[in-house]
């Protein structure tokens, strides 16, 4: 661990931000996610959650015909998504029923886009860099994934029992997306409008 905290160091301020971005994007899911698991739980049948799981798993299935999508296609395109992801929360206000179809949806996609981005981000990382640091970086993203998550869970049991209203959890979440649609701009416009890949 200590080896790994030396080479993070190392590292340069891309890689750096990078992690520090799939933190807080891994924090802000990890918000919501505990609500929207408890809502299917409460509105969805095992047959209906069961079919969704299935959906999410063959969205895989997909990801070739998307390969020849660039890294910053790839970046761009969850910034996109986090946009609706936040929009979508209002329908929770409107209509709890219509907001699970519609997180259900955005998930696999979402979860689509993520790993078609993970599969670029790690070939440019390959290519640029030494194995060490690829290999260094990949265990450091595990590490700040789980903090995130850990984090982000805790959060959601402090709101919760402080207010007892999942309603303010939602309204929380929608906060911090906001946020971390500002730092995703940020990062954006710093590191990747300008980025040459492998190809260009």
């Amino acid at each position: 661990m200590r080896e790994l905290i030396r080479n993070y160091q190392k590292f340069d301020e891309f890689i750096r931000v990078q992690l520090f971005v799939l933190f807080i994007v891994t924090l802000s899911c990890s918000l919501v996610l505990p609500i929207v698991t408890k809502l299917q739980g409460i509105l969805w049948t095992t047959s209906m959650i069961s079919a969704y799981l299935i959906l999410h798993k063959l969205s895989v299935f997909i990801m070739p015909y998307f390969k020849e999508v660039s890294l910053k296609n790839s970046y761009k395109t969850l910034i996109v998504l986090d946009i609706i992801y936040m929009l979508s929360m209002f329908i929770y206000f409107i209509n709890v029923n219509v907001f699970i179809y519609v997180e259900a949806i955005l998930v696999v996609i979402y979860g689509l886009s993520v790993n078609i981005f993970g599969i670029n981000y790690s070939m440019y990382v390959m290519k640029k860099y030494d194995s060490e640091i690829f290999k260094d970086t990949q265990y450091l993203e595990q590490i700040a994934m789980a903090c995130a998550g850990i984090l982000g869970y805790l959060i959601v049991i402090i709101v919760g029992e402080i207010t007892k209203d999942m309603g303010m959890s939602i309204k929380f979440f929608m906060v911090f997306i906001l946020f971390n649609l500002v730092i995703q701009f940020f990062n954006y416009n710093k590191h990747w409008k300008y980025l040459k890949e492998g190809k260009e």
